[in-house]
């Protein structure tokens, strides 16, 4: 570690985030009030930034977030996968392979669609670091792993945003997204020779969407699914998240151009179901619910979808109370 990021980790960052987080205690050895965190390293001078070293990198999942960045920033060089974190929900290791699998298929098809290298960094954090990883807030310290372990070959590495600057919170605690505070932790990781910075703080998730449209790509390698299967496509209606997209693309009305990828048909058939799922969300207080209301207001929607929608909250709302408020996170149901 070199001691100018030792310092700005631990005589910056840590104590505000130590401090915002309640993480504080006297001292009564000394009198010194505060909660200090130590990082035990050795330390070294500032790397020289070697020769042939100014690549540009960024993630190759083919999200919204990721999808953004090359759309935003065409200087791009280096397209990366990192196996840090749980590919899906599901429990069972042969899920697990097929997920990764999928997600090394599409970065090489889409690397090579766009004329960027492909980097891939496999390792056994899922699975062997930790049991049943899922992915979660430690995915933020994962990327960073990946990239200080490759330091030498970047001048710049983006990460895409997860959310736009009104989301930025660094008081969620130690078992928050990191995602939410991305934008502070990456500047002070920065160095002199190496940029890591956040693509998108100023965009919310509808706005990304509006923007990809502009971006050809975009309509035929986009990919949110959580549904894991042998074709690693978006499964449309079986996770919260293809539903979510579909209802972004469909209020801000470009979901037609995107039939190649989601099943367009199926949404037009059934947008009862995708409704409720808005509903839930906003009870639920969703800030991407949030996002999509001004422009779902703007919508003309039938009187029968919006009472079939209130149907299936009411059905959900019943059946989580007859469970007792449990609820399995790994399983979702759109009926």
């Amino acid at each position: 570690m070199t001691s100018r990021l030792y310092l700005q980790l631990t005589e910056q960052f840590l104590p505000a985030f130590a401090k915002l987080n309640g993480l504080t205690r006297s001292d009564n050895k000394n009198g010194n009030g505060g909660w200090h965190v130590k990082i035990y390293a050795p330390l070294a001078p500032e790397i020289e930034h070697p020769d042939g070293g100014n690549a540009i990198g960024t993630g190759c999942s083919c999200g919204v977030d990721s999808m953004h960045v090359y759309a935003a920033h065409p200087a791009i060089t280096h397209g990366c996968v990192w196996n840090v974190h749980g590919i899906t929900h599901d429990e069972t290791n042969d899920t697990r392979n097929i997920g990764w699998a999928n997600l090394l298929r599409q970065a090489r098809e889409f690397s090579s669609e766009v004329g960027v290298e492909l980097v891939v960094g496999d390792s056994n954090y899922d699975r062997g670091c930790f049991e049943d990883l899922r992915f979660d807030g430690r995915i933020s310290y994962g990327n960073l792993f990946f990239i200080f372990a490759l330091q030498k070959l970047w001048s710049r590495y983006y990460v895409a945003s997860g959310y736009d600057i009104a989301g930025f919170d660094m008081s969620g605690g130690l078992l928050s997204d990191p995602a939410h505070y991305e934008w502070v932790l990456f500047a002070f990781c920065s160095l002199s020779y190496i940029t890591v910075a956040i693509d998108g703080v100023d965009r919310p998730r509808i706005e990304k969407i509006v923007a990809l449209v502009k971006y050809p790509l975009s309509k035929r390698f986009l990919n949110v699914c959580w549904n894991i299967n042998a074709t690693g496509r978006n499964c449309s209606y079986l996770c919260a998240k293809c539903m979510r997209t579909m209802l972004e693309l469909w209020c801000t009305g470009v979901l037609d151009q995107y039939g190649t990828i989601f099943d367009v048909q199926y949404f037009k058939r059934h947008k009862h179901e995708y409704l409720a799922e808005y509903y839930r969300c906003l009870l639920h207080g969703d800030e991407y619910a949030r996002e999509m209301r001004p422009y779902i207001r703007r919508k003309k929607i039938a009187l029968r979808v919006k009472v079939l929608a209130c149907v299936i909250v009411i059905k959900k709302i019943l059946r989580k109370c007859l469970r007792g408020g449990r609820r399995d996170v790994s399983r979702f149901s759109p009926r």
